[in-house]
């Protein structure tokens, strides 16, 4: 007679085990994830689309007369090259990819890309959005940053275009850069704990793209309600850069730009 076997608590067939397995592979695919989506490859892979059509939007879209001029932080980045004689409309982009082909080759990863990765960085992206369009709004005098603005009369291309612009350009100056140099002069030369480091560069590097925005300094002047509203939305995504990566804080970055500029239909752009 054929005995049962017994389905114990511990036993490998029991439903406890079977969902404490996968529970454990859910766990491995979720670090897994948060690994690749750091990695340069799969930050190349995300960003790519945003640079192309940054790079068609900015040829067709502002170069229209009447339309707002093109991105500040590209303009500051495009400043580095010409002082070593290089000049180009689209040096900046092609840095940024250089850097990260350079990337991938250092570190030695595999030259292959996970589509689902790229796919859940998007949805990752529009998620950390959203805590930043709650801070912008509950600052003092953050609401009017996120609201309409009569005065934005460009096309909603353009402002497309723009907000896409803002979020590649803005993140590669105020966190790749900025962030980078910072903690390399204060851990490298002054010897500060890498930690250390982090915090200072992430709130120096907050600063400086607070009072980057025009809405912050006018007529000589200091705006503090915008200064503090544009500090705190640095530091949001200076943290959010050094623990998500790049690619996601250009994505959550784009995607708070093109709430505000397009689907609010004006403001100012982060």
């Amino acid at each position: 007679m054929r005995s049962r076997r017994a389905h114990t608590v511990g036993s490998p067939h029991s439903p406890t085990a079977h969902a404490a397995s996968r529970a454990v592979r859910a766990s491995r695919v979720s670090k897994r994830y948060e690994w690749l989506s750091t990695r340069p490859l799969h930050i190349l892979t995300f960003i790519f689309p945003f640079i192309v059509f940054y790079w068609v939007g900015s040829a067709m879209f502002l170069s229209q007369q009447g339309a707002i001029e093109a991105i500040k932080a590209e303009r500051i980045l495009g400043g580095f090259f010409v002082a070593f004689g290089a000049a180009g409309p689209y040096l900046s982009g092609l840095a940024l990819l250089a850097v990260l082909v350079v990337w991938h080759v250092f570190v030695g990863d595999r030259w292959r890309v996970q589509p689902r990765v790229v796919g859940i960085m998007a949805i990752e992206s529009a998620l950390w959005a959203l805590p930043l369009l709650l801070l912008i709004a509950m600052m003092p005098g953050g609401a009017g940053l996120v609201q309409p603005d009569p005065g934005v009369s460009a096309a909603w291309t353009a402002r497309l275009t723009i907000s896409i612009g803002a979020g590649i350009y803005e993140e590669l100056l105020f966190r790749m850069v900025l962030i980078a140099a910072v903690h390399f002069l204060l851990v490298d030369f002054v010897g500060l704990a890498s930690q250390k480091g982090n915090v200072i560069a992430v709130i120096l590097a907050a600063l400086a793209f607070a009072v980057y925005h025009d809405e912050v300094v006018v007529a000589g002047a200091i705006r503090w309600s915008p200064l503090a509203t544009y500090f705190a939305a640095g530091v949001y995504l200076g943290v959010l850069y050094l623990w998500r990566g790049f690619g996601i804080a250009v994505g959550a970055h784009a995607v708070y730009d093109i709430v505000v500029l397009v689907f609010l239909q004006g403001g100012a752009a982060g």
